[in-house]
């Protein structure tokens, strides 16, 4: 007789999420159709870890700077945390006070590098599991560091195959208007072309999807 063990697949899921004055909308958006997002893993058989970031790089304080968002204690959700879908909707509820010079690449470099394994993010990240990035922001990216070409190579090494990594992108994908909404060019429109977290999507693989759409369920 011959035994197959099929290993339980793990995904580490990091949502970075703008939280700049224009956001409000977006991000109820976002938390309304989450449980779209949220059926997929529920009854899965994958071993997954769900965690919340902002944009801002600026203010000290959990959700900025590269550290997860919190709740309560619950830094970031898996398949044993106790109503995942409403716990997900407080943590992506990240006000709209952050800073409008939005840094999405540097708070994935942030959450996954400089501070991984730290107090705030401790556990979240796991070198075994497949990794997916997943930025919503109605702005450009505005990260100085690291670089863009510096940013794309870490992030498409940083697994032992390519297939093991992917960075989507809720953003505003071009300059013609969509449902009644313009978007102009950075650093002086708001909202602006997402250039920067298209061009890591091309390179690294993963999804684009217009912020301007109405309806997200699709792409949740």
């Amino acid at each position: 007789d011959i035994i197959t063990q099929v290993a339980e697949q793990q995904v580490d899921v990091l949502w970075v999420i703008d939280n700049s004055c224009s956001m409000s909308s977006y991000q109820t958006t976002l938390v309304n159709n989450f449980e779209y997002f949220m059926n997929y893993f529920l009854d899965s058989r994958l071993d997954w870890h769900i965690g919340v970031t902002s944009t801002d790089m600026t203010v000290e304080a959990p959700g900025n700077r590269g550290t997860l968002r919190e709740f309560g204690n619950i830094k970031y959700i898996d398949r044993n945390t106790l109503n995942p879908v409403e716990v997900f909707r407080s943590m992506a509820t990240l006000g709209t006070r952050g800073s409008g010079i939005e840094k999405g690449t540097a708070a994935t470099f942030g959450v996954l590098n400089t501070n991984n394994g730290s107090v705030h993010n401790q556990d979240f990240y796991r070198e075994d599991a497949n990794l997916s990035v997943i930025v919503i922001s109605d702005e450009e990216d505005f990260t100085e560091e690291p670089i863009l070409p510096e940013f794309i190579d870490w992030l498409g090494n940083l697994k032992d195959s390519v297939d093991k990594v992917n960075f989507s992108s809720i953003v505003c994908l071009r300059e013609m208007p969509l449902n009644d909404q313009g978007c102009g060019r950075a650093p002086n429109a708001i909202p602006s072309v997402g250039s920067r977290y298209i061009s890591v999507t091309q390179a690294i693989g993963g999804i684009l999807w217009d912020i301007r759409e109405r309806d997200w369920a699709p792409v949740l």
